[in-house]
């Protein structure tokens, strides 16, 4: 190492100069890029700018050296750019999820010159969104979108490094499922059945298959054969801001799938379609889209009023709040109770993988709990 006349500056034997700004106290670096520009760098010590610039250099000499300063987009500015980029790649519910993220993110540290970005200010952003009542779950969500738009300015040699590889992901607590047990099932579905043959068909079909909300209300007669009770779930009904409703289809091709509704249930659906059609001749407009569960114009049921149906019939039956999906865990665990095979409700539940049915969607009771232990000891006894 070589110390420079007059200035404490050393050069690194031909591979940049390093010293120490005394009067803002930082220590800098300076090298020449491959297009004999020279660029500096700042740290608070020397350990870390002398790291930088080996950093630098490394890129440099690899062809992966960012931009210079002024070329350097801002945070918000990389952001925008990476999601037109992927605007055509994105189901529209994934562009409204990534949008919000990158809303959030712009309104805090959007300012900040992209190269500047540190894992300082990230987790600054993060404490600040929790002192202001964000969940660990959006901003995991925030989190991802952040590193992914890093990860491609280091692909696009914006950048050199991934400031946010220096930052632990949030960790949101799991939402613990709430499968209504039989007996609360029962009160429901007797209720339902006064409700009216809608009502009927609808809670049931949640209850006995476990279909995802979306793949409910997106269902048209043509899906359903009355005869032979065979149901097809193909796709999914969603709104998103900005996109409004629009329909998707299955994630994997085990999404899509054929089940057998119960005779109860075919029986509530051909009282459905008998008096939907009456409905349909009395109505001044109706919306021709052959939707199996409609409101008075004939228009698909919208997933927030399926939703206040479902409180009110809920509350009702006298059973406890629990959401529209806990009705799909309530169909897995029911199944795993009366011995279904994980593989069969895999299937029914339309899972790419079995590990996600036991442990997410199948909950043991409490009575088989309760009785594992006894059961293990009478076996321990038996001759």
């Amino acid at each position: 190492m070589a110390r420079n006349a007059g200035d404490g500056r050393r050069r690194l034997n031909g591979r940049g100069t390093v010293w120490e700004d005394a009067k803002a106290g930082r220590w800098r670096a300076q090298y020449y890029d491959r297009d004999g520009r020279r660029r500096t760098l700042s740290a608070a010590t020397r350990a870390e700018v002398e790291s930088r610039l080996t950093a630098a250099l490394g890129a440099r000499d690899d062809g992966r050296l960012g931009r210079l300063p002024t070329q350097t987009p801002s945070l918000r500015e990389w952001l925008t750019e990476w999601l037109e980029q992927h605007h055509h790649t994105l189901a529209p519910s994934t562009r409204a999820a990534y949008n919000l993220s990158v809303r959030r993110i712009s309104a805090h540290i959007g300012d900040v010159r992209l190269d500047l970005l540190d894992a300082r200010r990230i987790k600054a952003y993060q404490t600040k969104e929790r002192t202001r009542g964000l969940s660990e779950g959006s901003l995991l969500n925030d989190f991802r979108v952040l590193r992914m738009a890093l990860r491609a300015a280091i692909q696009d040699a914006v950048i050199m490094v991934n400031p946010a590889d220096g930052v632990k992901a949030p960790r949101p607590t799991r939402r613990v499922a709430e499968p209504l047990a039989r007996d609360e099932v029962q009160s429901v579905l007797a209720l339902a059945e006064q409700k009216g043959p809608m009502i009927c068909a609808l809670r049931r079909i949640y209850l006995t298959l476990g279909p995802r909300q979306g793949e409910v209300l997106a269902l048209t007669w043509a899906d359903i054969n009355l005869d032979t009770g065979q149901v097809r779930f193909a796709r999914s009904i969603r709104r998103d801001p900005g996109f409004g409703r629009y329909i998707k289809a299955p994630k994997t091709h085990d999404g899509t799938r054929d089940l057998r509704l119960d005779e109860a249930t075919i029986k509530a659906l051909r009282e459905w379609r008998h008096e939907q059609r009456k409905i349909r001749v009395a109505a001044k407009t109706w919306n021709d889209g052959d939707w199996i569960f409609t409101g008075p114009t004939g228009k698909c049921l919208e997933a927030d009023r399926d939703y206040r149906l479902w409180q009110s019939l809920l509350k009702e039956a006298e059973v406890r709040k629990v959401r529209v999906h806990d009705a799909r865990h309530t169909a897995g665990t029911a199944m795993n109770e009366i011995g279904t095979d994980p593989r069969t409700i895999q299937a029914v539940l339309g899972h790419a993988n079995v590990q996600t049915t036991l442990s997410l969607y199948v909950k043991p009771s409490v009575s088989r709990i309760a009785a594992a232990g006894q059961a293990l000891a009478d076996w321990y006894k038996a001759e």
